[in-house]
């Protein structure tokens, strides 16, 4: 994230990476397409959109669930319009 976009009070992305073995009953062997976690939160009053970054191994954002009445609009490679005061959580899996 850019230092402007730590400092919107009103849209926060939080990223997690995951981490080989992080998951309750998960092998140290065992092979896994997920790759990091990302949660949007819009507390705006409107619209915003999200750019969630690209990362390494290739793979795509996948949206996973949000917390609209309406899904939340793709707008290309990981960036979605969220409507006011809801939420969504993206998972990125390698291709």
């Amino acid at each position: 994230m850019k230092t402007e976009q730590w400092h919107q009070e009103h849209a926060l992305t939080l990223f997690f990476p995951e981490k080989k073995g992080s998951r309750p009953g998960e092998s140290q062997h065992s092979q896994h397409d997920l790759v990091a976690v990302a949660i949007m939160l819009n507390a705006a009053a409107e619209h915003r959109d999200f750019h969630l970054p690209e990362i390494t191994p290739a793979g795509r954002w996948n949206l996973e669930f949000h917390s609209s009445e309406t899904t939340p609009q793709h707008h290309g490679p990981g960036v979605w319009g969220l409507a006011s005061r809801s939420m969504a959580c993206a998972l990125y899996t390698r291709d």
